[in-house]
């Protein structure tokens, strides 16, 4: 009756240790397969956007006018990036007339902006020279020299959160990824451990019927 029962629970215990293995196999490779593509992202193999700073469309959408753009600071490096320069001599050319700033007011106001953005000066000088292109040709209302010089600081501004938001994702992403490895190490682990116990449970069985076997005395002759 006893070795019925043993038999019985062995074989539950069987089940639920395969079940078990099973379960800790896929949720390792799982959390692996989770974590391939952030280590992909993060280790640039992958394409990914460049940070902008909006469009002249959603600045006019948007409205949010500041009342005027700060002075740039008058100690600024001679150099200017090339298309920051010829952002600001769209800026100028299309205010014409209607401007009181000098060109090379322009190209140290942007230039002092793109050195606050160690690290994005040129993505940022991109960004504004495509701005001020689309502004070169848009078809609307002209802009004044004060909302022109809104725009810019309004598109700086939303580069920077831009630029903010990007990394930020990026530190969220590599946190994840270093959670759900470590989740798929510890599931892996649990299988294997798992199935140690399941190896164990058969080597013992095995000795056991060994040791049985060893002290059953041989069967007599039925002669004698």
């Amino acid at each position: 009756m006893l070795a019925k029962l043993e038999q019985v629970y062995l074989g539950i215990l069987r089940v639920v240790i395969l079940v078990a293995a099973t379960v800790a196999l896929l949720v390792a490779g799982f959390g692996l397969a989770s974590a391939i593509p952030p280590l992909i992202r993060s280790s640039g193999l992958t394409e990914t956007s460049k940070p902008n700073g909006g469009t002249l469309a959603e600045f006019i959408a948007e409205q949010k006018i500041t009342e005027t753009v700060s002075d740039a600071p008058k100690d600024v490096e001679a150099f200017i990036l090339p298309d920051l320069k010829a952002a600001a001599k769209i800026l100028h050319t299309y205010l014409g007339q209607r401007t009181t700033t000098k060109l090379t007011d322009w190209e140290k106001g942007l230039q002092s902006f793109a050195d606050e953005m160690p690290g994005h000066s040129l993505t940022y000088a991109t960004s504004v020279l495509d701005v001020a292109n689309q502004l070169k040709i848009s078809k609307g209302k002209p802009l004044s020299e004060e909302r022109v010089a809104q725009l810019v600081d309004w598109h700086k501004n939303r580069f920077e959160a831009n630029v903010s938001a990007r990394a930020a994702s990026e530190v969220e992403a590599n946190a994840r990824f270093w959670l759900t490895l470590g989740g798929a190490g510890a599931a892996f682990l649990a299988f294997v451990l798992i199935i140690f116990i399941f190896l164990f449970v058969k080597i013992e069985r095995s000795l056991r019927l060994v040791h049985t076997t060893s002290i059953i005395p041989p069967a007599q002759d039925a002669h004698e």
